[in-house]
């Protein structure tokens, strides 16, 4: 079971930005030229900017690193283009409110540190699990063929397998490119609890699922093993359903985070380089998506 952050990411990035020409907008055309302040603090913010948006991204899929990079920099970008404060050029003035939406996301991204902590840890855990599960089912089924057990032992062992596969996949699906995927947690709950009951029908007998309790000690042993992991692997599950609503909330944060980068970023690498004073660049200034979030 991989989580296959590395491969994933890129994808977010390309899937993100290939979206930000659809974004729905109005029309503001900005004038620049009226002072060099204006390009200074451009700079300034688009590097802050340059280091937020990336960092935001990769913050969804764990590590304190990027969420102290999301911090620092949504101060330094708040800052950036509050410099001038009241009455600045009106290119900044005109920014201003984009750059302050994009901290204020930014910070409230890094609210929910502790709830990505526990995230990541449960699929890592999950991820830990399927290796594990996979030999402790190939052990029982060892155990119990010495031992004689009746078909329906093998039976189940063999819905366990296919579990631990589904379960891996579901684990792997769960944080895609366009978020989190309903289909993916939805098995992810129904296969962990299906784990379950069976193991704990091959640990002491099921008449339902036509299971007998181990015929040795051996194989009751082997059987307690495996009920040992089926509970590990329910209770990551279990951690993710939890946290399922502040997941969904911190990839709404992700992408509206691209969104305003994208816009904010072209108009600051425009003003940064410079125009001729009578120049007008066109700029798409994004409405706020999901307000509230």
């Amino acid at each position: 079971m991989n989580l296959r952050r590395p491969a994933r990411l890129p994808a977010l990035v390309l899937v993100a930005s290939a979206s930000f020409a659809s974004l729905p907008a109005h029309a503001l055309t900005l004038r620049f030229g009226e002072d060099g302040a204006a390009q200074g603090s451009a700079c300034k913010a688009l590097a802050d900017s340059r280091v937020l948006v990336p960092a935001a991204l990769q913050a969804l899929y764990g590590g304190d690193a990027a969420l102290d990079r999301v911090q620092a920099s949504a101060a330094a970008l708040a800052a950036d283009l509050g410099e001038a404060g009241g009455g600045g050029p009106a290119v900044i003035e005109r920014l201003r409110p984009l750059a302050a939406r994009i901290a204020s996301d930014g910070r409230q991204l890094v609210v929910h540190r502790a709830s990505l902590a526990r995230i990541q840890a449960a699929l890592r855990s999950l991820s830990a699990l399927s290796a594990d599960l996979l030999e402790a089912t190939e052990n029982f089924s060892a155990a119990s063929l010495a031992g004689g057990a009746p078909i329906p032992t093998f039976t189940a062992t063999s819905q366990v397998l296919l579990l631990d596969e589904r379960l891996g996949r579901s684990a792997d699906t769960v944080l895609g490119p366009r978020g989190v995927d309903p289909e993916s947690v939805f098995l992810l709950g129904k296969d962990a609890n299906s784990l379950r009951e069976i193991v704990d029908g091959l640990v002491q007998g099921n008449p339902e699922l036509h299971l007998a309790p181990p015929r040795s000690a051996a194989a009751l042993a082997a059987a307690k093993s495996l009920a040992d992991l089926s509970v590990r692997v329910h209770g990551s599950v279990s951690t993710l359903m939890a946290e399922l609503q502040t997941l969904v909330a911190i990839h709404e944060l992700g992408d509206r985070l691209a969104a305003d980068g994208d816009a904010l970023g072209h108009a600051l690498a425009v003003t940064c380089a410079g125009t001729d004073a009578g120049g007008a660049v066109p700029w798409r200034m994004p409405a706020s998506p999901r307000e509230g979030h």
